[in-house]
Formats: structure tokens, C-alpha cells, sequence
């Protein structure tokens, strides 16, 4: 069963929660910075890799040889890029918080000394009404679909075992 995790550490300004909080965390931090200087050089060269697959593809578009763009195709669609470990975020967008958990694992800490987190489900970058439904998916273990006109598709399940940590 998924589990996610609700906590909050409430008190009034100047009451050392950034002290607390940076205390809490420096693990995490020291573990994500030391692991992502020692994947530096496979981050970048994914990056790298990435791009030539593109320019592949676009070449391959502008022949239009069939065989070449489908293969060119095939091998972007099939390619996982690197990308840096982020265990924790801050201020994300909704969006943006599926793209980081696709990207580490579905697993993901949201932490902060200020409760920025209350804001974005209240809506903050929405016209209207609240913006819940990923943090309600988390709980539930739901199955988490995003489709936005600017970026690729992105379709998670929140696998059994898997933490999300509020707080």
C-alpha cells in the first residue's frame, strides 16, 4: 500500500524552524549534492546524447528517407536521459513535481520552514479554485496523467511502497 506521509511544524515568525529544518535536512542535501557531483560527467553526457538524437531525427526529416526517420525516431523515444537526484523540492508547480518524480524514482520530499506548499495546493498558480488533486493521487496511490499543450504527455502510477513526504 502507498504511503504518504502529512506533517507540519507550525510556530510563530522567529522561532528558529529554518534552523530546525536546515538541521533535519543536511543529510538529505549533503547525500543529493555528493551524488550528483559524482554523476556529473553521466549527466552531461546524456545531455549530449540527447541532442545528437535530435539532430539525427531532424536530419533525418529533412531527407525524408522513411527508413532513417523511423529509426531516428525510435532511438529518441527509446532514450532515458540522466538527470540530477533531487530528493527534495520547494516551491514546484504541480507540473513540474510529476516531471521531478518521473525523473527520481516517484519519490519525492517536499520540505519547507515556510508552508509553501499550502499555497500551491490552495492555488497558486491557478485562475481558480485549488489545485489538490496530485497531493490527493499521492495519498490514495492513484494513477497520475498530465497532458499540457506546451510538453510531452507524462502518465505515472504510484507504485506500492513507494513514500511521498509532505510537510
Amino acid at each position: 500500500r502507498p504511503t504518504a506521509k502529512a506533517t507540519t511544524a507550525s510556530a510563530p515568525p522567529a522561532e528558529r524552524k529554518t534552523e530546525g529544518s536546515r538541521y533535519v535536512l543536511r543529510p538529505l542535501h549533503q547525500f543529493q549534492d555528493e551524488t550528483n557531483v559524482r554523476r556529473a560527467d553521466d549527466i552531461s553526457s546524456s545531455k549530449t546524447h540527447r541532442k545528437l538524437l535530435e539532430k539525427f531525427l531532424a536530419e533525418a526529416e529533412k531527407t525524408g528517407n522513411g527508413e532513417e526517420l523511423l529509426t531516428a525516431q525510435r532511438a529518441l523515444d527509446s532514450f532515458r536521459e540522466r538527470k540530477p537526484l533531487t530528493l527534495i523540492a520547494d516551491d514546484t508547480t504541480n507540473e513540474a513535481l510529476v516531471s521531478l518524480m518521473a525523473d527520481n524514482g516517484e519519490r519525492i520530499l517536499i520540505a519547507s520552514d515556510e508552508g509553501g506548499i499550502f499555497t500551491h495546493m490552495k492555488g497558486r498558480y491557478k485562475q481558480n479554485g485549488d489545485d489538490t488533486e496530485l497531493y490527493l493521487k499521492a495519498h490514495s496511490g492513484g494513477r497520475v496523467s498530465v497532458h499540457r499543450k506546451s510538453r510531452d504527455p507524462e502518465m505515472h502510477q504510484v507504485k506500492k511502497g513507494n513514500e511521498w513526504h509532505f510537510g
